[in-house]
């Protein structure tokens, strides 16, 4: 009896600390959840809380038990980094927007009003920290925290804890992400270069026939006009790029690590549990 016990006790320890990993690595990394203005203690707390409302629900799922230290190590590392590039893929979706504000900023000249964006713990252009709030606000409205942990509940679904594989296929996932989020940057910079692309050329023009005016002074102020207009009127299509990406940035990362579980398993390194 008590060594039905104690192996019953070792499984539910094991099949919570799988779920707390995989639900912490995407706390850890995901937008919002991950953002330094959110107490620790309020993340923590958190991730524990939704590791004990799924973990019942994963119960008899894990195949095999760790036969040593490094095995369960990773198991717990994988865990972890599937969660972590669940929540990464939608923060490479807001540093591409950054990325159209780090444009604006430098194309106007207003690179120099940099601020202090804690989520990050650096300095960035100030249209980039506009951006990356406004994409926050986005991300909240459109329900995209509800996407990101229907998109994790999925995950134990169809890879069960435990048989997480890291393979060649996430690693191309991240590159696909980071240049799609370079795109998405670009897409959303688009009017803003345009506009102040046709506005450099007016000045330009007027410089030649008007020599006698001082086309610094009138470039700057002009330019600032420009791009904060053409910010104001194009924000709604920037949150319009970022919620048409969302899904499918969640939908490709699970499906990716769908298809490498069923290639392999860590499973095959550890030993069954319970009686033989």
């Amino acid at each position: 009896m008590s060594q039905l016990f104690e192996q019953f006790s070792v499984e539910l320890a094991l099949t919570f600390t799988l779920v707390l990993a995989r639900v912490g690595g995407m706390i850890a990394t995901a937008p919002l959840f991950s953002s330094v203005e959110v107490p620790l203690n309020v993340r923590a707390w958190l991730g524990i809380t939704l590791a004990a409302l799924v973990a019942p629900a994963q119960w008899g799922r894990l195949a095999a038990q760790p036969g040593s230290v490094v095995d369960f190590l990773i198991l717990i590392l994988g865990e972890i980094l599937l969660g972590a590039v669940l929540g990464t893929g939608l923060m490479l979706l807001i540093a591409g927007i950054q990325i159209a504000g780090q444009i604006a900023g430098q194309l106007s000249g207003m690179s120099l009003a940099d601020v202090f964006n804690p989520g990050f713990d650096s300095e960035m252009p100030l249209f980039s920290h506009l951006l990356s709030l406004v994409m926050l606000a986005v991300f909240v409205l459109i329900g995209g925290h509800q996407q990101l942990l229907s998109a994790l509940l999925h995950t134990f679904n169809t890879v069960p804890i435990g048989q997480v594989v890291i393979g060649d296929e996430v690693g191309k996932l991240l590159v696909t992400l980071l240049s799609e989020s370079m795109v998405l940057g670009i897409r959303a910079g688009a009017p803003v270069m345009t506009a102040l692309l046709l506005t450099n050329v007016l000045l330009g023009l007027i410089g030649r026939t008007l020599p006698q005016l001082n086309i610094m002074s009138l470039g700057f102020g002009l330019n600032s006009m420009i791009t904060l207009g053409t910010l104001a009127l194009g924000m709604g299509t920037v949150g319009w790029l970022f919620e048409d990406r969302l899904p499918e940035t969640l939908e490709r990362t699970v499906r990716v690590f769908e298809q490498q579980a069923s290639v392999g398993s860590p499973a095959s390194r550890t030993e069954r549990i319970g009686p033989e």
